[in-house]
């Protein structure tokens, strides 16, 4: 919890009110109100914030490493609307103490403080960035690879949300080895069908991740199916079409996408 926490109040904390809204609540903090409503908002964030970032801390896992910024995992973002009014209240506050020699510059402020909230927004509206953040995964491909299983057949990833989202087929994480927690699923639960593999299992670390893993770990089966071009015997995905390796595998039990399901 402590480790995790450290990272929350540099990280996560400041980034969940990463607006001028947000940097006001933080001020605002400080400060007495007298309106009962605003105060009690204080009383019940400070109350949010403490309880998350304690379940936040100790439920974090490598979800929250893999995409850091957004993750089921991130609590602290369920309270950003009630930071951005408490931030809305300590602005009108600060407004009330300033004197204008006109009235109509209130206004002007009130929509200068509305724009510096909405350059995020705005920015993001007027750049055109790519919506695909490659690695570790392409949606298309797993559009590709989806739709050459049947709805019923189940698939193995790295990426099963992904392919589950985009794909819209049964897909279940990869096991801990290629041999008996793989057979162990195949066997007893449903028969994978399919296994498809992105630059997060196939760019791992090669020493800790791969080498000094255990006995027919997946980084020991990439090596013997990439580079030695020689799938293990006995496993029962065998054919993989062109134009994925070397960043991505997919292994099926059939061809598919040659002569169809």
């Amino acid at each position: 919890m402590i480790g995790n926490a450290r990272d929350i109040f540099t990280g996560d904390l400041l980034n969940s009110g990463a607006t001028w809204a947000g940097m006001l609540f933080f001020a605002g903090l400080f400060m007495g109100f007298r309106n009962m409503g605003v105060r009690r908002i204080r009383y019940f964030l400070l109350m949010c914030l403490g309880l998350f970032i304690i379940v936040q801390s100790l439920g974090r896992t490598q979800l929250s490493e893999m995409s850091p910024d957004v993750n089921s995992e991130n609590l602290l973002v369920l309270i950003v609307p009630l930071v951005f009014i408490f931030g809305a209240c300590f602005f009108f506050t600060l407004l009330d103490q300033m004197i204008l020699p006109m009235t109509e510059l209130r206004y002007a402020v009130i929509a200068g403080f509305v724009a510096l909230c909405s350059l995020p927004l705005i920015a993001t509206v007027i750049m055109k960035n790519t919506p695909v953040v490659y690695p570790p995964y392409y949606p298309p491909e797993i559009q590709q690879t989806a739709g050459w299983m049947k709805p019923d057949e189940l698939m193995m990833s790295d990426v099963p949300w992904a392919v589950a989202w985009y794909g819209n087929r049964q897909c279940v994480w990869l096991t801990l080895d290629a041999e008996k927690e793989f057979f162990a699923v195949s066997d007893n639960l449903k028969t994978v069908q399919a296994l498809y593999l992105t630059p997060l299992t196939m760019d791992a670390k090669f020493v800790s991740d791969w080498v000094q893993a255990r006995d027919f770990s997946w980084g020991n089966f990439i090596v013997d199916s990439v580079v030695k071009n020689n799938i293990p015997n006995g496993f029962p995905l065998r054919l993989a079409p062109t134009g994925f390796l070397p960043d991505r595998l997919f292994l099926t039990d059939r061809d598919r996408w040659s002569v169809g399901q």
